[in-house]
This record gives C-alpha cells, sequence and structure tokens, in this order.
C-alpha cells in the first residue's frame, strides 16, 4: 500500500466511529496515532523532496534568465562589430536558454502540482491527528475515573462488610451477657431449679434413711 493509499484511507477515516466498534478503544486510538505520527512523516519526507527540487529548478531558471540576458548582449555587441556569424551563434545559445527555460517552468509547475496535494494531505493528517490524541486524553481520563470509582466501591464494600461484621460481634457479645446475666440470677434464686429441687429430695431420702435405721437401733437397745 503506498503512503497516498495509506494518507487517505487515514484521512477518510472516522475516528470516533472507528473507536465504537473497538473492543479495546484505548489501544485502537493508540494505533491510529501510530499510524498517523508515521504517515505524516512520510508525507513530510516526501514534501521536502519536492521542495528541494522546486529550489533547485528556482536556481537554475535564474540561470537561464541571466543566460539568456548576456546572450542577447553578445549578439547585439557582434553586430555592432559587424559580426553576423557570432551574433549569430549568440542568438543560438540563447534560444536553447530560452527553451530550456520553458522546460523548467513545465517542471516547477509539475512540482507544485505534486507539492499542493502533499501538503494539503499533511495538513488534514495533523487534524486527525490533533483529533485523535483528543480522544486519547479523554479516553485516558474515563479510565482513570472508572479506575477511581471501582476503589472507591471496593474501599465502601470493604468497610460495609467491617461494619456488619462489627454489628455482629457487638450483637454476639450482648447475647453472651445477657445469658451471663440470666445465669447469675438463677444463682442464690429463691425459685431453685428442677435440678437442684431433685439434689434436695436425694438428699433428704439419704437422711431419712439414715434416721431410721439410728431408730431401729436405738430400739434394740430397750
Amino acid at each position: 500500500m503506498s503512503i497516498f493509499t495509506r494518507a487517505s484511507d487515514i484521512i477518510q477515516a472516522n475516528v470516533n466511529a472507528l473507536l465504537d466498534k473497538a473492543e479495546q478503544p484505548e489501544k485502537m486510538v493508540r494505533l491510529m496515532i501510530q499510524e498517523m505520527e508515521e504517515a505524516i512523516v512520510e508525507l513530510r519526507g516526501l514534501a521536502a523532496q519536492q521542495i528541494a527540487e522546486q529550489k533547485r529548478i528556482d536556481r537554475e531558471r535564474d540561470n537561464c534568465e541571466k543566460s539568456i540576458s548576456q546572450w542577447q548582449a553578445k549578439a547585439e555587441k557582434a553586430l555592432d562589430h559587424d559580426r553576423e556569424d557570432l551574433a549569430r551563434a549568440a542568438l543560438e545559445h540563447k534560444l536553447q536558454a530560452t527553451q530550456r527555460l520553458e522546460s523548467l517552468g513545465k517542471e516547477a509547475d509539475n512540482v507544485a502540482n505534486q507539492l499542493a496535494p502533499l501538503s494539503a494531505d499533511i495538513e488534514r493528517l495533523q487534524v486527525k491527528l490533533t483529533e485523535a490524541r483528543t480522544k486519547e486524553r479523554e479516553l485516558h481520563k474515563r479510565l482513570d475515573s472508572v479506575a477511581v470509582k471501582l476503589r472507591s466501591q471496593q474501599i465502601k464494600s470493604a468497610d460495609a462488610m467491617n461494619t456488619a461484621m462489627s454489628r455482629y460481634e457487638n450483637y454476639e457479645r450482648r447475647v453472651e451477657e445477657l445469658e451471663a446475666k440470666l445465669e447469675a440470677f438463677d444463682i442464690g434464686s429463691s425459685n431453685p431449679s428442677l435440678e437442684q429441687q431433685f439434689r434436695d429430695l436425694e438428699h433428704s431420702e439419704t437422711i431419712d434413711t439414715e434416721l431410721a435405721a439410728l431408730k431401729a437401733k436405738s430400739s434394740k437397745k430397750a
């Protein structure tokens, strides 16, 4: 693909449309910027060559114009001295210089015709490049904003989790405290627990059994 075809494709490309279709727009815009920068460098190289050629032609045209004047003066001087042969030779050189000047004029027009679209393409590419760089900055800002928001949400989620865990631990502590208070309340309570009542009943039965044994023993002695 020639530089002119590539440059034309880039100029005609719609930056926003291409980015809308891209899965990774930040990478797409970076590639576009690189492509534009390379195309501009190549076009400027070609333009530099045309400008150099234009300057060469201008120098040669100046030389031709000077040569035409010089041969004209020599032809006139030769006639003043009745040297028609020298005058004819001088006019022959003048004609050659004139023809060369005309040829250089055509070359200059050709160079100008090539340089004009090159300059226009470079200007249009510069506009596209500025547009792409602006879009790249916008994308970076959006990505940075999303990253900050995501980090903020992560922090908020972590804080919410920590808050929930802290509340749960507080509730658990309060329940344990209430259970401890209930147990403490049962200690020394006027209403003994069921377990305590059975222990008291067993204790009373033991005492009654021993008392009955003592009575029986005392009765035998009498």
